[in-house]
Order: structure tokens, then sequence, then C-alpha cells
């Protein structure tokens, strides 16, 4: 009689473990799911926004002219755990994407964030520039920085 005894204690402690770290497991599920959402980084706009004064300050102590140039852009979505960076010309966007730049930037952002976070650009306005709603490394990208339109539907018919 008494070993059953002795044996009844001892799941009682495991069980009242398993009840203390049942409220562990539901606090860890949000975290990865604000984390999966914004992007496969782990990161989202709104935190490169939030940032992006400290990644230019800290580019501004290695390379002025970058600063200035990051100054100039705008950081305009996370995407496929990229960021796309918005320039107003082809001559500022073809300024950053030379590689000590884009180097420089992504080594900020991945300090000051804490992610590692490639570069895209792309040029919001002038005659490169891409609708929104286009993907700067897609096809649809390619066919309009060769020369392409996009047309409507109806100018098809």
């Amino acid at each position: 009689p008494s070993a059953p005894d002795a044996v009844a204690p001892r799941p009682a402690a495991p069980s009242s473990r398993a009840v203390a770290a049942q409220p562990a497991p539901p606090s860890p599920p949000p975290t990865p799911v604000t984390e999966a959402h914004p992007s496969p980084a782990g990161v989202n706009l709104e935190q490169v926004l939030k940032a992006w004064k400290q990644v230019s300050h800290q580019v501004k102590a290695k390379d002025m002219n970058l600063s200035a140039l990051l100054n100039s852009c705008k950081p305009l979505e996370v995407r496929d755990g990229a960021l796309i960076l918005g320039f107003a010309s082809d001559i500022l966007q073809d300024k950053f994407n030379r590689p000590e730049s884009l180097e420089l930037t992504h080594n900020a952002l991945k300090s000051v964030l804490g992610v590692d976070l490639p570069l895209q650009t792309v040029v919001q306005t002038g005659k490169n520039a891409l609708p929104a709603h286009v993907k700067p490394d897609g096809m649809v990208a390619a066919a309009l920085q060769a020369g392409g339109t996009i047309l409507d539907s109806e100018e098809i018919k």
C-alpha cells in the first residue's frame, strides 16, 4: 500500500509542472504571428520607418553622400523579405545601386534592426517608374524597363 502512495505524489508534481507550462505557450504564438506576418525577415515597414533616421545617421558616419541619398529615397514596403526603396529618378537609383552603397546600407540596417534585410530599388517617378503593384524584380518590371507599357484590357480590344 505504501508503494502506490509513493507513486501518486510523483505524477502529481509533473502534472502541476505541465499546468505551469501551459500558460507559457500562449505567450510565444503572438510573437511568431507578428513576425511572420510582416515578412520572412521578421521586420515590417513601420519598424524600418522608425529606424530610418538611425540607419541614415550610421551611414553618414562612413559616407555623407550616401546618407544624403538615403534621405532622398523613401522606404516603400517590405516584400518577400526585402526592403523596397523608392527613388525620384534613375540617376539617384543608379548612384545608390553601387555595390559599396548597397553593402553599407545593408550593414547599417542589420546593425540597427538586427535582421538581414536585402535591398531592392525602384524609381517612383520618371520614365522608368514602376507602378506600385508591379514587383521590381518580376517579368512585368523587366518588360516595362525594356520599353513596354501596361495597357488596360479595354485598350487591347
